[in-house]
């Protein structure tokens, strides 16, 4: 005897996978998920076309894997100098540390696009 597939709406599909609806309807139309449509815009999605890991990849994740993993004992213990001296200087400052942190950010990108055309400060 055959199971019979689970049917759901897309609210109940987002809220067993953790998602938004928004996220269920983007991957119908992308064709990740099996939906049939009922109705004018309504959507009955087969519940077990659904992966765990259909989550759509995000090109800026595998970027921040592969830079984190080349962080080295050195590097963190520069960050964690630099940390420090920004919570010293912020002290008593309405400026969160993640703008200071931010700002720095922007300024090292800044330097480091000027060395690169040779104008280094």
């Amino acid at each position: 005897m055959m199971d019979t597939p689970r049917k759901g709406t897309v609210a109940e599909a987002a809220a067993e996978f953790g998602v938004a609806e928004q996220t269920v309807r983007h991957w119908i139309r992308g064709g990740r998920i099996s939906a049939e449509l009922i109705g004018n815009r309504r959507y009955m999605v087969d519940l077990d076309s659904i992966a765990v890991d259909i989550a759509p990849a995000d090109p800026r994740r595998d970027a921040l894997v592969l830079a984190l993993q080349a962080i080295t004992a050195d590097d963190t213990a520069a960050m964690e100098d630099l940390a420090g001296r920004l919570s010293a200087a912020l002290e008593g400052s309405p400026l969160p540390f993640w703008m200071a942190w931010d700002a720095l950010g922007i300024y090292a990108r800044h330097n480091a696009h000027r060395a690169a055309e040779g104008r280094a400060a």
